[in-house]
């Protein structure tokens, strides 16, 4: 098993507020967190929420629902001593990780599962939101915002294998357990990744991204980085046909 991970700022952004963490140990694990573009301070939002839960998967703390009270809990401790305010959290907060031979992902807010199966088959998930207001985890510091939110905004998941497609509603978080070995690949995404542009505004479709993402020549190592960042990655050869990416990208996950 191998972990990696990869982070880039969209062409149009100042600041990357992604970010996105990865660990090979007892407990294997990728964590990555999306803030706000309209919030002031969320890529240190960011940093706080993936550091914080990188550090209780490291201890142990299960089950993750009580892990995200902490989370949140100390986030807000964080922020306030830094003189930051609240909105700084405004962020989703992603965690995967692989205990024996499963693989768990927990998203809080939008973003993208994907996974190649040992038929090279790609799927994914992807969580998404009503009005393009994804779930932060700031809300969990306001009872009554977090119940108006969850009203007014509900969430919804894609199913996608590649032409056969399903929207469905569900509860928060958005939950999935794996087993490892069905799997050549196991990723983790931000919407970004859902951002790419031709030179004439026209999306890119998410299915010849994950096809050349995923492509992976050689799996040791920085597996991802490379398949992303190289010279001959995905980002440089997309940027010679005039596609790039106008939001930050954070993927990540495991190989076999």
């Amino acid at each position: 098993m191998n972990v990696d991970h990869f982070l880039k700022i969209g062409t149009k952004h100042k600041v990357c507020e992604d970010y996105i963490i990865s660990e090979s140990g007892d407990i294997p694990f990728v964590i990555l967190s999306d803030g706000c573009s309209s919030s002031k301070n969320t890529d240190i939002g960011a940093r706080i929420l993936t550091q914080l839960t990188a550090h209780y998967l490291r201890t142990k703390l299960f089950p993750v629902s009580e892990m995200v009270k902490r989370i949140i809990y100390n986030a807000e401790l964080i922020r306030n001593t830094m003189g930051l305010n609240v909105s700084c959290l405004d962020a989703t907060l992603i965690v995967s990780y692989i205990v024996d031979d499963y693989f768990y992902v927990y998203m809080y807010g939008d973003g993208y599962l994907i996974t190649v199966d040992l038929d090279n088959e790609i799927s994914f998930c992807e969580i998404s939101y009503e009005k393009n207001a994804p779930y932060y985890l700031s809300y969990e510091l306001d009872l009554y915002l977090n119940s108006f939110y969850e009203e007014s905004c509900p969430a919804k998941y894609l199913t996608n294998k590649f032409g056969n497609c399903t929207w469905e509603p569900y509860n928060l978080p958005f939950i999935k357990k794996l087993k490892v070995s069905d799997y050549k690949s196991i990723l983790i995404a931000s919407d970004g990744i859902d951002s790419f542009i031709n030179n004439k505004g026209e999306k890119y479709g998410i299915e010849k991204v994950l096809k050349e993402v995923t492509s992976f020549k050689n799996t040791k190592g920085e597996f991802i980085k490379r398949r992303m960042g190289s010279k001959k990655g995905v980002i440089n050869t997309f940027k010679k046909e005039g596609v790039t990416h106008y939001d930050d990208i954070s993927i990540g996950g495991f190989i076999c």
